[in-house]
C-alpha cells in the first residue's frame, strides 16, 4: 500500500497520520465497521493536550492545510469545506474545556 500512496508527508507536524489515512482512503473504497478498535486519552501534559489546550490555531491551520490538500479529490463543496474547519475549531475548544475542568 505504501508503494502506491507514498509515506508520511513531512510538511505535517501533528496530523501526519490523518494525511496518511486520507491518502489511503483516496486510493479505493472505504468500509466502515461499527466496532471500537482504538482509543486514546488526552492529558494536559501530552503533546496533543498542550497543542489543543494552548495553541489551538496551529492545529486548526494544519487541519486546514490537510483539507486544502484533499478538497478536490474528495469533491468537497464550500459548505463541507467550511464545516470541516469549523468542526475542528469546535472540537479543539471542547477538548480545551475538558482539559481545564477534568484533566490533571
Amino acid at each position: 500500500m505504501l508503494d502506491k500512496t507514498g509515506y508520511f508527508d513531512e510538511q505535517f507536524t501533528y496530523i501526519l497520520d490523518f494525511d496518511m489515512w486520507m491518502k489511503i482512503a483516496c486510493t479505493g473504497d472505504v468500509y466502515i465497521i461499527h466496532e471500537l478498535l482504538n482509543s486514546f486519552r488526552i492529558r494536559n501534559d501530552s503533546n496533543t493536550g498542550n497543542l489543543i489546550g494552548k495553541d489551538r490555531e496551529t492545529y486548526v491551520a494544519e487541519h486546514q492545510r490537510l483539507v486544502d490538500k484533499y478538497a478536490g479529490e474528495l469533491q468537497l463543496n464550500r459548505f463541507e469545506y467550511a464545516f470541516s474547519i469549523w468542526f475542528r475549531k469546535f472540537r479543539n475548544a471542547a477538548i480545551g474545556i475538558y482539559l481545564r475542568v477534568f484533566a490533571k
